[in-house]
């Protein structure tokens, strides 16, 4: 028996209503199938050209661990399917791409100090480095006028 099964008409409805409410566009494909075994709740991978041909434009395949995905209740799962749909950009010459998450933390650390604190010091990270990026851009700019 394969490890890789369809996810049960539920699971595929309540991504399928998630997806809607999405900017992503309708052509984009997606295939929802469940692995029990693996040990994240889900993996996004998206397909090579060579796939989409072969698979008649399947673009994205998501794999999810139906088992536990089940036992959440249902607003859960719907910000599940959010969660996945939000990493999953199609830029202006439709290509797509996939985003990681913004940032990771510890449980204990939200608890300790709140979410509000730590997505505000995740957020200043990210922003000094924007800010860094944007100096050695200008830098090399500079460079490169003289």
């Amino acid at each position: 028996m394969s490890k890789f099964i369809d996810v049960m008409e539920e699971t595929q409805s309540i991504f399928d209503n998630v997806l809607m409410n999405t900017t992503i566009p309708h052509w984009v494909e997606f295939r929802l199938i469940s692995n029990n075994n693996q040990k994240e709740l889900y993996l996004v991978k998206k397909m090579s050209e060579l796939f989409e041909v072969l698979t008649d434009n399947l673009n994205v395949v998501i794999v999810l661990n139906e088992e536990i995905f089940d036992k959440l209740e249902d607003e859960q799962k719907k910000l599940v399917f959010e969660e996945i749909l939000t990493g999953i950009i199609v830029n202006d010459n439709d290509k797509i791409n996939l985003e990681k998450p913004n940032f990771t933390t510890y449980s204990s650390m939200l608890q300790k100090h709140g979410d509000e604190t730590m997505i505000r010091l995740k957020e200043t990270i990210l922003s000094l480095y924007e800010e860094k990026r944007e100096k050695e851009i200008e830098l090399k700019e500079n460079k490169n006028e003289k």
